[in-house]
């Protein structure tokens, strides 16, 4: 495998937020399927690396994202901020149902479940500087069952999570400031009040309403349910008799109209669905099958394009080799492209998470290596609106170490804010340092235009 220095520029990663020109190394590019020993170090100039440019500043986007292949020079190295980029923290959680991150009007806010006595700790995070150490909430050892979500709507956040104070696993709310700050005393607020377990809490803002998704179990039988903020009742999306047996969930605000959950089952019904919502909440239509071929631990998610639609990424398996596909969505959430093949042989990758990045998307995933089955990768790599995925000038797909990691964890999740912040959070499930679960965020700011 043959590493490349390259630039944020040649990532084409942020928004107009600075010039190029300075010292600062860029993140490292890996080209798959290369011999190990061809290492080389591209700010010698001896490589020229070019990419699928994707036009956009965060607004209008140009109608052909797929330009002219303009080579760059490695060694003008743009401004890349990474003060205090990483914050990590043990837990006792085994996925990313233990975690959230959602942008905020500025920066991100997160949560995640802290301890296994029940704490939630919530933090902001900003541009620059230090991270904030998180506060922590319901540390008295009253339950936590597994399940938070986060979204920023309106002047604050929305905390969502899987509370087992009265034994039965319901789902509790919390209205928090646009700071994070924690009430002295906070209450509890139900959403359910049953006898059946709910799993997997998540958010999203469609059409300016807050929208709640989870998964509700009965004995083995599983269904989804969809609640607006403001509605006392939830809408059954996949009933418990559907046949299918839900275990992740994503959900989004496609286009300016309409929306999309889109969720992995594993078992009975097995594959990846997507189903398409209207502005009320309502599904356009049975399930859309995307994939069959999944096992457990597969993941999902969605990201939006207010302009035309969005996008869907998925895990799948092709034989016993793990590989993540991209899919296009109009505004209506039909599918309008062929499966995009975003990590494949020789890369094997999995967990992978999408989010809008100018004219296009940014995708983080777990990277393994059969030959090392406790080890991966944390990478991202870059598309554009279409899924044209961005290449070196030999034409191999270009991706973006930035962490290793555990093998397992569950979904990486990667969030880009309105000020130019890429956030990416993961579980490391089995840290080699100490063998302690450590929930990791990762903050890149890559101040170059797309």
């Amino acid at each position: 495998m043959r590493k490349l220095h390259m630039t944020p520029c040649a990532a084409g990663i942020l928004v107009g937020l600075g010039a190029c020109g300075d010292d600062s190394p860029g993140p490292t590019a890996v080209i798959p399927g290369r011999d190990a020993s061809a290492e080389m170090d591209a700010a010698s100039g001896d490589a020229d690396v070019s990419m699928d440019a994707a036009s956009g500043d965060g607004g209008a986007v140009a109608e052909d994202d797929a330009g002219p292949k303009e080579p760059f020079d490695p060694r003008e190295d743009c401004k890349i901020v990474e003060e205090r980029g990483e914050l990590a923290r043990p837990v006792m959680f085994s996925d990313e149902s233990g975690f959230a991150l959602t942008p905020g009007s500025t920066g991100f806010g997160v949560a995640y479940q802290s301890d296994s006595c029940g704490a939630i700790s919530v933090l902001p995070v900003a541009a620059l500087g230090a991270y904030p150490e998180p506060k922590t909430m319901f540390s008295n050892c009253d339950a936590i069952a597994h399940g938070v979500s986060l979204l920023h709507h309106g002047e604050g956040f929305r905390l969502t999570w899987v509370d087992n104070t009265t034994g039965s696993a319901e789902l509790q709310a919390l209205q928090l400031p646009s700071s994070l700050s924690l009430p002295a005393s906070p209450e509890r607020s139900p959403i359910t009040n049953n006898g059946v377990r709910e799993l997997a809490p998540v958010q999203a803002s469609i059409v300016g309403s807050a929208y709640l998704a989870w998964i509700s179990q009965d004995s083995d039988k599983r269904e989804i349910l969809l609640q607006a903020s403001s509605a006392n009742e939830p809408r059954t999306l996949i009933g418990r008799d559907a046949g299918y047996a839900p275990t992740r969930l994503a959900l989004a605000q496609l286009g300016d109209g309409g929306g999309a959950l889109a969720f992995v089952s594993e078992a009975k019904r097995p594959g990846v669905y997507l189903v398409p919502l209207s502005a009320a909440g309502e599904p356009r239509g049975e399930p859309v099958q995307l994939t069959a071929a999944v096992s457990t631990g597969n993941s999902v998610d969605v990201a939006t394009r207010v302009e035309d639609g969005g996008a869907v990424i998925y895990s799948l398996d092709v034989g016993d080799r793990p590989e993540v596909r991209f899919r296009r969505l109009n505004e209506e959430g039909t599918i309008v492209s062929d499966e995009v093949k975003v990590v494949t042989f020789p890369v094997q990758g999995r967990d992978a998470s999408l989010a809008r990045l100018g004219g296009g998307y940014v995708v983080a995933y777990r990277s393994v290596f059969p030959e090392e089955p406790a080890r991966a990768e944390i990478r991202i790599q870059f598309l554009t609106k279409e899924g044209n995925l961005q290449r070196d000038s030999a034409g191999n797909i270009a991706s973006y170490t930035i962490a290793e990691a555990s093998a397992t964890g569950g979904r990486v999740t990667a969030r880009v804010s309105q000020d130019g912040q890429l956030l990416v959070g993961f579980l490391d499930s089995a840290a080699a340092s100490d063998q302690s679960s450590r929930f990791r965020l990762i903050r890149k700011r890559l101040d170059c235009a797309l």
